[in-house]
């Protein structure tokens, strides 16, 4: 099986470079994980090559009452269509004060578990 490759971010999801002055990158597990967290913060639309994936976060949140069910059943797309993501064990996405925000347990390809958390 290939290993899962994509750019490493900080907590302020902003690339930073590792110790030889180049862009950090992630590889296995911890890929799944940096890719399935941008997979929940993309909004459908705003992606210039790609306005066909995100989640519809403008039809299922902002466009009167919030539809958390049609919120998460988007979300879960999203995150099932990571490579190295086999399954979702759980996903609960919630409102309070205006913010929805979203916990996901997620089971790699790779045989081990991965948490992502967020807010919208």
């Amino acid at each position: 099986m290939a290993d899962t490759l994509t750019f490493s971010v900080n907590g302020n999801n902003d690339l930073f470079l590792n110790d030889a002055g180049d862009i950090s990158m992630s590889v296995g597990i911890e890929a799944v994980k940096y890719a399935c967290k941008n997979a929940a913060q993309a909004q459908r639309g705003e992606m210039i090559y790609n306005l066909i994936d995100g989640v519809p976060t403008k039809s299922t949140l902002w466009s009167g009452t919030p539809n958390l069910t049609q919120f998460e059943i988007e979300l879960r797309k999203q995150l099932e269509a990571v490579d190295g993501v086999g399954k979702i064990i759980n996903l609960q996405c919630s409102v309070k004060n205006d913010v929805v925000s979203y916990s996901a347990i997620i089971q790699t390809t790779f045989g081990e578990v991965v948490q992502i958390n967020g807010g919208v």
